[in-house]
């Protein structure tokens, strides 16, 4: 079976899905990280490069107050990624 492809939104680079990070916006709420979870959703790669440069890419869709607190959850899990390897 062929493994799904997404596209990073920060560097735009397309990659097996499950070697990026997925975020969703659920119906309310601020955007959560997780792989199952229903809502609008999108990925990025686990880099500080595509966390930064997703700032940019997002803010058509949410707030600066969002798109904060969404790069700091994504800097903390890449932060999580580099250690555990």
């Amino acid at each position: 079976m062929a493994t799904p492809v997404r596209t990073c939104v920060g560097c735009r680079s397309r990659r097996p899905q499950d070697e990026l990070l997925r975020f969703v916006r659920p119906q309310e709420g601020r955007p959560i990280m997780g792989r199952r979870l229903h809502g609008r959703g999108w990925y990025i790669c686990p880099t500080r490069h595509c966390a930064g440069k997703m700032e940019g890419r997002l803010r058509r869709w949410f707030s600066t107050k969002e798109i904060r607190s969404i790069r700091q959850a994504a800097m903390m899990m890449i932060e999580e990624l580099e250690q555990r390897s």
